[in-house]
């Protein structure tokens, strides 16, 4: 027949091996418990990162909408400008014509005047 320390001995390591089970079964509820509302919460923080992305998204496409519009802006503008300095460079040489046609024409008249005014023997004005 066994032995009934034997016996004894061996169901108090049961029950101590059961009890220890039941208290690493509660640690491990516990545990799980916390891991749920970790993950719940790591979830909702992700979900409002993601809210927060998506607006940067947007600005960052309404940024590169409004850089594009300048960018075409700034180009039609440059084409305007290529014209005017165009027509400022030919407003330019025909001023510098203009003013050399003048030029002559006065120092004609200048030498006409002198010619004149050596003719008909009067004085130099300017010398009364």
């Amino acid at each position: 027949m066994p032995d009934e320390n034997d016996f004894a001995a061996r169901l108090n390591a049961v029950e101590r091996d059961v009890a220890l089970a039941r208290t690493d079964a509660a640690a491990a509820r516990s545990d799980a418990r916390a891991a749920r509302e970790l993950a719940a919460g790591t979830y909702e923080e992700l979900a409002q990162v993601q809210l927060a992305l998506n607006g940067h998204f947007r600005v960052l496409n309404a940024l590169r909408e409004t850089q594009l519009e300048h960018g075409r802006r700034l180009d039609s503008l440059e084409a305007r400008f290529d014209g005017l300095e165009a027509r400022f460079d030919g407003l330019e040489s025909e001023m510098r014509t203009g003013f050399s046609v003048l030029n002559t024409g006065m120092t004609q008249i200048t030498a006409m005047l002198t010619i004149l005014i050596g003719n008909t023997g009067q004085n130099d004005p300017s010398a009364n």
